[in-house]
């Protein structure tokens, strides 16, 4: 997957959020929780993740996790730019399940005044479409990803994407 060019365009989102906030255990990534979503507070089932929101219904989730990269890489990163760590973010994914296929490239976007860079993937290990945005917060990368729990109508995807953006605006610098 080579790196795309990405403009960065701003995305505004109407999507409620409460006033009910959410942070990792080392406290150094903080946001607001959407309506009808809730704080996983389960560490034993995905310790790895920083933070992990749930849809009240159970049908959609969305996680953060810290992106740890070698020394090197960091620097291809910044040096790179986002799009850079959204390929090497999906390489990754891919290594885990190499069913794993691109479907949206690597684009920018700010939000809140941050810069993101997301794509979009096919996983048959989560059912279908997994919406990922990398970023940078606190001199550390992370990767939020949105994805459905269960099958949904296929008109339901985007409104979780509205929500990973409505989250990704929240975070605390």
């Amino acid at each position: 997957m080579g790196t795309a060019s990405c403009s960065a365009p701003t995305y505004r989102t109407e999507v409620p959020l409460t006033d009910q906030t959410f942070e990792s255990a080392d406290g150094l990534l903080k946001g607001r929780v959407p309506e009808g979503w809730f704080v996983s507070t389960d560490g034993e089932i995905a310790p790895q993740l920083a933070a992990w929101l749930v849809r009240k219904d159970y049908g959609a989730a969305l996680t953060f996790q810290e992106f740890r990269l070698d020394p090197g890489s960091a620097r291809y990163v910044e040096r790179e730019g986002l799009p850079s760590l959204a390929d090497i973010s999906f390489h990754f994914r891919q290594a885990e399940e190499p069913s794993a296929t691109l479907v949206t490239k690597p684009s920018e976007f700010l939000a809140g005044g941050r810069s993101f860079c997301r794509y979009e993937y096919n996983s048959s290990r989560q059912g279908g479409l997994v919406s990922v945005a990398v970023f940078l917060s606190g001199g550390r990368f992370y990767e939020s990803a949105a994805f459905t729990l269960k099958r949904l109508p296929s008109d339901e995807f985007g409104a979780i994407q509205n929500t990973q953006r409505a989250v990704l605006v929240s975070l605390q610098p």
